[in-house]
């Protein structure tokens, strides 16, 4: 769907499920109606990984979520187009991931960014290595350890984002970032290529993630959060 000039657009899930995933999935290998693909979400921009759909699935949903997620990270680094995302809203976990994936990042002043993956005894480990790529390991410890979400501003001082804009400006920067990267959409494959992730490590993250998503005291710890009882956010 194309929104501006040399823009095709998809809408992220707000949760990332097997079901969502594989949407998601059929859409970037669907025809790209444009030069540039911008990646937007409706409300937050996209939450993660829906711990609660996943957590207590069956092997083959859970694994089918896992590595579906890994494959959206290895497409969009195949895809031979400039890579936009407009994040507005939450962006948390494989939501990081997916922006962290993108040659530009536009963050709305309300956008949020967070890994939250180590309160439930997890790990960034699928989108680990595009994170780092973008602030450095010793700010991918910080925010995964604290757990907390930053602001656009912070967020724009580490480089997680490449460009802050206020509501009424979001629109307008995206169609001026869609058509600076029009101009050098040809050389977007091969730039990713040289100096990109390696591809082989979401597939790694995703087999140590699915691996401690089995583990009986991260499902507890994911149940407990979705019935309301954070034991380790006690303070005595």
């Amino acid at each position: 769907m194309s929104v501006t000039t040399g823009a095709h657009e998809i809408r992220l899930p707000a949760r990332l499920s097997a079901e969502t995933i594989s949407d998601l999935l059929g859409q970037l290998r669907g025809p790209i109606d444009g030069s540039v693909v911008v990646l937007r979400g409706s409300g937050s921009f996209c939450e993660g990984l829906d711990l609660a759909g996943v957590g207590g699935s069956a092997r083959e949903p859970l694994e089918r979520a896992v590595f579906g997620f890994a494959e959206v990270l290895r497409t969009l680094q195949a895809l031979p187009h400039p890579l936009l995302a407009v994040v507005e809203g939450a962006a948390a976990g494989g939501g990081v991931g997916l922006a962290a994936a993108c040659d530009v990042v536009l963050a709305g002043s309300d956008a949020t960014f967070a890994l939250p993956e180590a309160i439930f005894g997890l790990t960034p480990a699928i989108v680990g290595s595009l994170v780092a790529a973008r602030v450095g390991a010793p700010a991918l410890r910080r925010l995964s350890l604290t757990a907390s979400a930053i602001d656009a501003q912070e967020a724009l001082r580490l480089g997680l984002a490449d460009a802050v804009a206020g509501a009424q400006e979001v629109s307008p920067m995206s169609r001026r970032l869609t058509r600076a990267l029009s101009r050098t959409s040809a050389s977007a494959g091969p730039l990713r290529a040289r100096w990109g992730v390696d591809a082989s490590d979401f597939e790694v993250g995703a087999r140590q993630t699915l691996q401690r998503l089995r583990d009986p005291n991260v499902r507890r710890r994911i149940a407990a959060f979705e019935h309301g009882d954070c034991p380790w956010e006690a303070t005595s």
